[in-house]
Parts: C-alpha cells; structure tokens; sequence
C-alpha cells in the first residue's frame, strides 16, 4: 500500500485527507488522479467560478521530493 495525504486550506480551515493506495503500475496513478480530485471538489469553497492554486510535493522513498507548483482558472464556456 501506496500512503497518500492532502492537505487543503481555505478561509474556513484546514482539511487533510489521509489515504492508502494500491501499489499496481497502472493503477496507482489514475486512484492518485481520482483520490486528489476528490479531496479538491469535496473543499466547502470549491465551485465552477473557483481559482485554485496548488502547491504540492511528491516524495518517493530512495527519490529527492518533487515541487509543483500550477494555477487553475475557472472554465470559460
């Protein structure tokens, strides 16, 4: 098992979300993918006009951490 945390905050809080993922070379990235969605659309300030901004790090026992850094707009119809 693959463990997994995210951490979100708003003006309301802080909401951490802990979750353990199987480790299968296909399907470990798209529960990564579905489990951080998840954790992002289920925040009380999340809607269709919402800008987010994240900021993450990937850690791999035996790798150094990788950053990310990205802005997502809202969608424009």
């Amino acid at each position: 098992m693959i463990p997994m945390e995210l951490t979100t905050h708003s003006a309301f809080g802080e909401k951490t979300i802990h979750a353990e993922l199987v480790s299968h070379p296909k399907l470990t990235p798209l529960l990564m993918a579905l489990t951080t969605l998840n954790g992002l659309t289920q925040n009380i300030v999340y809607g269709e006009g919402t800008t987010l901004k994240l900021n993450a790090e990937i850690r791999l026992k035996g790798h150094a951490p990788v950053q990310i850094e990205n802005t997502f707009a809202p969608a424009t119809p």
